[in-house]
C-alpha cells in the first residue's frame, strides 16, 4: 500500500503555496490555547484521475512539472520556527479505482504533517473522533487516519527524519549512501572479512599523520589488506579496545555514472567505558561502481586536531 501510496506521477504547484500556508498558521479554537500546534503543515493533497500518467505528464508539459527521482513532485518550504529545516509537501493523483481513500467516498484525501502522530491520535480517540485503521510504518515515517464530520478521510503523517533527503536524491545517489553507511557499520563491528569487500582490491587507505615516537608528520598509504593487519596491532588500533565506533553524521555525494565521491563527516568513540576518547573528522571517498555494487577505490581521511 505504502508504495503505490508514493508511486504518483504528477503533482500541482498550488501545494507547494498550501503547505507554506499551513506551516505558518497558528491554531484556532479551544484545542489549541495552551498547547503546540497538532498540525505542521500540509503533507500532500491526492485525488482521483481517470488517467494519472497523462493527466501528470499535461502538468510537466504546461506547468514544467517534473516527478523526483523517487516518482513524486515534492515541493519544499521552510518551518518558521526553525528556518533552516527544510520541509517537503507531495501533491498528486491516485488512478479512479483506488480504494486508499476508503471508507471516504470523496474523489480526494488531505495528509497533514504532525509531530507526535501517535499523541494525537489518542487525544482524538478521547474527543471522539473516528480512527480509521491502525498506525502504518513505512521508510517514509508514520501514518494514522482520521475522518470529519462531513465523511472526508483525512491522512496524519509524521515525517521520518531523512525522508526529505530521500526523496530528492537519485537512485544511484542513495546506493552510493548505502554503501558507505555500510562501510561504518562493518568498520565500528571490526567485521574485517565485510570491511574489505568494501574495497576494490588495489584502493588505497591515506593519511597524513605523526607516527608514534617521531616528530615530522608523513603521508601514509597502504592496501586495505594492510590497514586490516594493522587493525588489531599496538595499544591505538581499532581492535585492541572494548569500544570503537565510527558513525556517518553527514556526507556530500557527486555521482556521474558509474563514478562517485563523497566527503563525509563522522563522530568516532574509541577505549573503555572508564577511558573513552571521542573525535570527529573527515573522510573523502572515491568508488566506481562494477557489476552493480559500489566499490571503493581511495579512501583519503583526516582526524580534527
Amino acid at each position: 500500500m505504502r508504495r503505490d501510496r508514493w508511486g504518483m506521477c504528477a503533482f500541482i504547484a498550488l501545494g507547494a503555496m498550501m503547505s507554506v500556508t499551513m506551516g505558518s498558521a497558528a491554531p484556532t479554537g479551544a484545542a489549541a490555547m495552551d498547547e503546540p500546534p497538532r498540525v505542521t503543515g500540509v503533507g500532500g493533497l491526492f485525488f482521483k484521475a481517470e488517467d494519472p500518467r497523462a493527466l501528470g505528464a499535461w502538468y510537466a508539459e504546461h506547468l514544467g512539472i517534473a516527478p523526483s527521482p523517487q516518482g513524486p513532485v515534492v515541493f519544499q518550504w521552510r518551518d518558521m520556527e526553525a528556518p533552516g529545516r527544510v520541509a517537503y509537501t507531495v501533491w498528486g493523483p491516485f488512478k479512479a479505482t483506488t480504494t486508499y481513500f476508503d471508507p471516504s467516498d470523496k474523489p480526494f484525501m488531505f495528509n497533514y504533517r504532525v509531530n507526535d502522530l501517535r499523541g494525537l491520535l489518542a487525544t482524538l480517540k478521547v474527543a471522539g473522533v473516528t480512527i480509521v485503521g491502525e498506525v502504518q510504518e513505512a521508510e517514509y515515517g508514520a501514518f494514522g487516519w482520521i475522518m470529519d464530520p462531513e465523511g472526508n478521510k483525512i491522512e496524519l503523517w509524521e515525517p521520518a527524519d531523512d525522508w526529505a533527503l530521500q526523496m530528492t536524491m537519485a537512485p544511484a545517489e542513495q546506493d552510493v549512501r548505502a554503501a558507505l553507511a555500510k562501510y561504518y557499520e562493518v568498520f565500528s563491528a571490526r567485521d574485517w572479512e565485510a570491511y574489505a569487500a568494501r574495497f576494490h582490491p588495489g584502493a588505497v587507505l591515506a593519511t597524513v599523520w605523526t607516527p608514534p615516537g617521531k616528530e615530522e608528520r608523513e603521508l601514509m598509504a597502504i592496501s586495505p589488506a594492510q590497514f586490516i593487519e594493522q587493525a588489531d596491532q599496538g595499544p591505538g588500533s581499532p581492535g585492541s579496545q572494548p569500544i570503537f565506533e565510527e558513525t556517518m553524521i553527514s556526507a556530500h555525494v557527486m555521482v556521474q555514472g558509474d563514478l562517485a565521491t563523497a566527503w563525509v563527516n563522522y563522530d568516532a568513540k574509541f577505549g573503555t567505558e572508564e577511558n573513552q576518547k571521542q573525535w570527529s573528522g573527515v573522510d573523502s571517498f572515491t568508488l566506481l561502481n562494477f557489476q552493480g555494487h559500489w566499490k571503493i577505490i581511495s579512501l583519503a581521511y583526516a582526524a580534527d586536531r
